[in-house]
Order: structure tokens, then sequence, then C-alpha cells
């Protein structure tokens, strides 16, 4: 049982709070847990009873990352940390006990071990307690989003009361920065007149190395030159792709390649990002990729995209400052497979949210 069916089964939730929540992690990304708690429909207790039970393993408390041995905290290097998203904080007899927010990850504890020598026995903690604790003893930043989640959790705990407050039941949360100019940026790039100026990529060779495409991206002024640079390299190896901007909770086709439909004119259609559909195949994961469910709602998008359902699809939710801006979306086309290095598309996808903040940061620069 995952963990929003388990919580709504013991009753600590409704189905509409499960769903509100399942929206909300889609939209700002994160664990559910870390969504549950800012909505205030758990008290971090609830939220770490279910967990280790969903997960079969002992939960870590906040007790236990209170003044962990220096020794047991050097078992483990700051790198594997940051990959892994794992704190030891119990030593026994060549046997490690580790806090971690996925405890069934096999890559992690297998990397663990390894690292370690020990046998690894894994614990399980909030998303935002780990974090905490990634800051305290690793000196690993965490983002705003998080010190929050962490300071409200302390401030409930020492007022003795058991819910937290909710922090974002409408609107955007609070953590948020930058995210007006660059949904701006890309509102202007999906607006804009095709036949205005050419595409500055146009009679460009194609860019075959990854490293090529990061060196144009940092060269890029404005947000076309970015789309243009990310979808033709995806074309590569692609036989459609489209990179989507959300604003709204909508998804709109910025550009796209390998889809007539669109690219003969007229109004680029939109599509709702929720917990249904092609969007919500990424919820709680860094990509998604497969095959597409045999549901009415993905057979309706892609019949408003006017293709046929392809074979395997690439799905990667882009994520800037804890909220979702942009979706890539890439297919092979008919009942053909992709390339199997989903490794270049990871590095490709976090690409694009770098380089659309670096174009807002230089119009910014040069503004000043």
């Amino acid at each position: 049982m995952r963990l929003g069916e388990a919580l709504v089964h013991k009753g600590f939730i409704t189905e509409d709070q499960l769903q509100q929540t399942l929206k909300a992690q889609l939209i700002y990304g994160g664990h559910l847990g870390t969504c549950l708690l800012e909505f205030g429909y758990v008290n971090e207790s609830q939220l770490g009873r279910v967990l280790a039970e969903t997960f079969e393993v002992g939960y870590a408390s906040i007790e236990m990352f209170q003044d962990i041995n220096p020794a047991i905290i050097d078992t483990i290097s700051r790198k594997v940390v940051e990959r892994c998203h794992v704190i030891p904080f119990g030593l026994d007899d060549k046997v490690l006990q580790v806090a971690m927010i996925d405890p069934r990850s096999v890559t992690a504890l297998d990397e663990i071990a390894a690292f370690t020598h020990y046998k690894v026995v894994p614990w399980v903690a909030p998303e935002a307690r780990i974090y905490q604790a990634m800051e305290r003893y690793y000196n690993i930043p965490r983002r705003q989003r998080y010190i929050m989640v962490c300071r409200d959790l302390d401030l409930e705990t020492s007022a003795g009361r058991e819910q937290p407050r909710r922090q974002y039941a409408t609107g955007d949360p609070p953590w948020q920065s930058n995210l007006g100019e660059i949904s701006a940026e890309l509102e202007d790039r999906r607006l804009d007149d095709p036949s205005a100026e050419p595409e500055p990529d146009a009679g460009v060779d194609p860019i075959h190395d990854l490293d090529q495409v990061s060196k144009t991206l940092c060269e890029a002024q404005k947000m076309e030159s970015v789309t243009s640079t990310i979808l033709n390299y995806a074309s590569r190896t692609m036989a459609r792709c489209i990179l989507f901007a959300v604003k709204a909770n909508e998804a709109h086709v910025l550009d796209s390649r390998g889809f007539p439909s669109i690219e003969e004119g007229g109004e680029p259609p939109s599509f709702p990002v929720g917990p249904q559909g092609i969007f919500g195949l990424t919820l709680g994961r860094e990509d998604y990729r497969g095959s597409v469910p045999d549901e009415p709602s993905f057979k309706a998008f892609y019949q408003t995209l006017g293709v046929d359902v392809p074979a395997e699809i690439l799905v990667f939710p882009l994520y800037l400052d804890d909220r979702l801006v942009a979706v890539l979306y890439g297919e092979a086309g008919g009942g053909l497979m992709l390339d199997p290095d989903n490794e270049e598309y990871l590095r490709l996808a976090k690409m694009v949210t770098l380089s659309m903040s670096l174009v807002v940061i230089k119009k910014k620069i040069l503004a000043a």
C-alpha cells in the first residue's frame, strides 16, 4: 500500500485531501509527506509512523538526529550523502544504521554498503528532516522550502500543538523567488509571432554533443534560443518532442518537433496539469520512462496532438525553486523504442531550467 492510500486507510486524511496533496506534489515537487505537512493534514509523528509501516522499516525520529557521534558521520562521505539522501546515526558491530528518504532504493543501499564496508540497516525519516540533518552534519545547503517546513514543525512542537500550520492552501508558496520573471519569459516565448523573426539557429547544423549544448545555452540571450537548442538536440534520438511551459496549473506547448498539427500554425494546445494524465506519470519521480496507460485521458492527449499513441515515452518535470515551470516530453514515434541512454536525457533536462534562469539573470544585469 502506498503512503497516501495508507494514510486514507488509517483515517488520518480524506480522499479529497489526498487528491489535493497529489496535485500540490506535482506542481511543487518533493515528497508527498512534505506536501502533507505543509497543508497541515498530518503531523510529523503520524507521517513518520505511516512511512515506517509503508516501507516496513524503523522510523528515525528527530531525536535520533541529535548529537550524532562525529565518527559515525565520518563513515559516509559528503558526496555519497548528497547523492543518496542518507544520514548515518548508529554503528554497532559492523552494522550501520542509516536514515533515508527512500529506504527501498537498492542503488543507494548498495552504494552506501560499498563505501562503508558495513552491513547497512535502513530507517525512514521525513524528507525535510533528512535535508535538515544533511545541512547540519555535512554542510549541504537546504532550499528555502525545507527550512520553512522544519521551522514550522519545531514551532508547533514547542507550542504543544499537533498540527503544523497550512502554508499554501491557495496561491504560490512563500519560498519562491524569481518565478514571475521566468513565467513571463516563457509566456512571451509562447505568444511570439513566428513570422516576426527567424529562429536563432536557422540554417545551423544540429549540435551532436551535450557539452556543446551546454556552451550554446550559456551564450543564449533569449528564451527561444534555449527552447530551440534543447529540442534540436532532443530530436536527434526522438521522433517527436515537446517543451511545455507550465503556468496556473496548465501546460502550454512552448515549442515542438515532429508534430505537424502544432507546427502548421494556429493556437498551440494546452493541457491541465494534475495527478491524472501524462504529467501525473511523474508524481514522486525524477522522470517517467515507459508505456502509455490505456486510459481515456491519455488517448485524448494524443488525439489533441494529432498522433497515434507511442510505444514508449519520456517525461521530465522541470522544477525551479520547487515549482514546476516546464515539462520536457519525448517519444520515438509509432512502435519504436527510445535510445537506452537515460543519463543523457537526464543531463539535457537539467540544463533546461538552469538555462532559463540564466536568460532571466542576464536580462536583469543588462537592465541594471
